[in-house]
C-alpha cells in the first residue's frame, strides 16, 4: 500500500495508517509518478477526491491491471472506492480502512449496494477460469437484472453458493439442452 497525503492537512491521518498497516510506504503527493501507478497494489490519497482523479486518470487503462485506489477526506469522514473496486480490491480496502478509522466506506459499485453476485471476483474467489468476451457487458446485464441463465452443470463450493444464492432474475439450468435458445 502507498499512502499519498494531497495536503498538509492530510499528513498526520496518513502517518496513523501507515502505523496500523506494516507494509505501507508514505510518499509525497509530488513525488507521485506514472511509476508508482504502474508498480503499486493499492494506492490510497489522503484529500479531496478530484486531486485524486485528475492525478490516477492520465495512467489508468484496465480494471484488471489497474491498482486498487482509494481516496480519504482530510478529516478521515470518508473511505471512497475509487479505482478497480472488485478486481482490484478497492471495495474491500476501503471497508478495512473505513473499520480502522471510524469512517463511513463509500462504495457506488451496484452490485455491492443491490446485493448481487460480484461476477468478475467468482473466478478467484473459487479458483475458477473466466471465459467471457465482453465481461463489461455481461455484468451491466446482471446488475440490471435482466433474465440470466445460469449453467449448473457440475458441483462444487462455487456452484452450490450459486445455487443457494441465486437472486430472483436468474434462473438455474442443470444441462445445456435446458436453456432456451434465442431466435
Amino acid at each position: 500500500m502507498i499512502i499519498i497525503p494531497i495536503s498538509k492537512h492530510s499528513q498526520t491521518l496518513a502517518e496513523r495508517i501507515a502505523s496500523a498497516y506494516p507494509t505501507a510506504t508514505l510518499i509525497a503527493y509530488k513525488d507521485f509518478s506514472e511509476s508508482t501507478f504502474q508498480t503499486a497494489k493499492q494506492l490510497v490519497f489522503i484529500g479531496a477526491l478530484g486531486i485524486c482523479v485528475r492525478t490516477i486518470a492520465p495512467f489508468a487503462t484496465d480494471k484488471h491491471t489497474d491498482p486498487a485506489v482509494v481516496c480519504i477526506d482530510s478529516t478521515g469522514r470518508f473511505v471512497i472506492s475509487v479505482l478497480s473496486g472488485h478486481i482490484g480490491g478497492a471495495n474491500e480496502l476501503a471497508r478495512d480502512l473505513a473499520h480502522y478509522l471510524g469512517a463511513e466506506p463509500v462504495i457506488t459499485t451496484q452490485s455491492d449496494n443491490t446485493q448481487l453476485w460480484a461476477l468478475d471476483t467468482l473466478p478467484r474467489q473459487f479458483d475458477w477460469t473466466w471465459k467471457v468476451t465482453d465481461s463489461n457487458a455481461a455484468i451491466a446485464a446482471f446488475v440490471n437484472q435482466e433474465p440470466t441463465a445460469l449453467l449448473l452443470d457440475i458441483r462444487d463450493q462455487g456452484t452450490d453458493y450459486l445455487e443457494r444464492t441465486a437472486p430472483a432474475h436468474v434462473k438455474i439450468y442443470y444441462r445445456f439442452e435446458e436453456i432456451p435458445q434465442n431466435d
